[in-house]
């Protein structure tokens, strides 16, 4: 009976933390059904149209609306996306197709989240949104961009985490968590969370993400 309290007690500071300690784990990479898979495409794009245009990016996420790409040391623009003009864009309707496609299609098979700090930041404008893939892994999972809203529209992003908690932090926060000293803001699963990071980029990460997890990031 004392070792069943222990553990419960153990679980539940972890959890109340933010998953701090290595011995709590997600469910790491498995298989979904095709009926939780199309759950999850629907879930993913429900503040969208199915005709709504957005771009797959790089890094396998989606981008709806504007944004450019910088490299994290400077300032100096890289690229700019735009997801009604690029030639590349897709509808909702055909990402949400490609969602499912990728757990159910053996070749296609889900990327995990890096397992280190990102190296470019994509800057979000009024109203733009970047939704990242599914993903799942084990231990420490950050997002592929840094983030950070467009200078003349504040400091705040509205970050929501999917699936499971997770965390976003400045790129020292976030390299500090990688290297065992866990920083940053929680965010709560589906729970819609404004962070304010001051001048400095948001990087969003996760520990042991369930499989299907994903982030929403919104300048709005």
């Amino acid at each position: 009976m004392l070792n069943v309290l222990k553990k419960t007690l153990v679980f539940a500071v972890a959890t109340a933390l933010c998953f701090p300690v290595e011995m709590i784990h997600a469910k790491e990479k498995e298989g979904l059904t095709e009926e939780e898979a199309e759950q999850i495409a629907e879930r993913m794009f429900s503040d969208l149209d199915d005709n709504d245009k957005v771009l797959k990016t790089e890094d396998g996420g989606y981008l709806y609306g504007e944004a450019y790409i910088t490299s994290i040391d400077n300032d100096e623009v890289l690229y700019t996306l735009n997801s009604e003009t690029d030639p590349n864009s897709q509808t909702v309707e055909s990402a949400k197709a490609e969602v499912v496609d990728s757990w159910l299609n053996e070749d296609t098979g889900i990327q995990p989240r890096a397992a280190t700090t990102p190296s470019q930041r994509m800057v979000l404008g009024p109203g733009d949104a970047y939704r990242s893939g599914t993903f799942s892994g084990s231990g420490w999972r950050f997002s592929g961009y840094m983030f950070a809203p467009r200078p003349d529209t504040g400091y705040y992003l509205l970050w929501t985490s999917y699936g499971d908690d997770g965390r976003v932090g400045n790129l020292t926060e976030a390299q500090n968590t990688l290297n065992g000293s866990i920083q940053g803001d929680c965010i709560y699963n589906g729970t819609p969370t404004y962070i304010n990071k001051a001048t400095l980029s948001h990087v969003y990460y996760t520990y042991n993400p369930v499989a299907g997890s994903y982030y929403l990031v919104q300048n709005i």
